[in-house]
């Protein structure tokens, strides 16, 4: 999946099948992610996510790995929320209410 001087810098799978590879699926390992909880497992007033931390991806089922920071329990969930840009934030140190409410939930990593 990497290009190769011979190929002119596309990819391997770019030639073969005569289109760009899709990678959207693709995301930021240990990124905060916020699973859906269903209507059935909760009820009026309960929040409708809850925050994991990604992972890794499943083998047999089209989903994400996801740690639940609390219970420190693996769960698999293919409707998640992702907030790859936390890393950025935390980076440049801003003081956000964003940056704050989640460097207090997730710890420094």
């Amino acid at each position: 999946m990497s290009p190769h001087a011979g190929i002119e810098g596309q990819i391997p799978d770019e030639l073969w099948f005569g289109r760009k590879v899709n990678v959207k699926h693709l995301r930021v390992f240990g990124c905060p992610a916020y699973a859906h909880v269903p209507k059935a497992k909760r009820g009026k007033f309960d929040v409708k996510s809850e925050p994991r931390i990604f992972i890794g991806y499943c083998d047999n089922v089209k989903g994400y790995k996801l740690l639940d920071p609390v219970t420190k329990k693996i769960s698999i969930s293919g409707n998640v929320l992702f907030d790859e840009k936390f890393e950025s934030v935390k980076q440049t140190q801003e003081d956000s209410d964003h940056a704050i409410i989640f460097y207090s939930f997730f710890g420094d990593r």
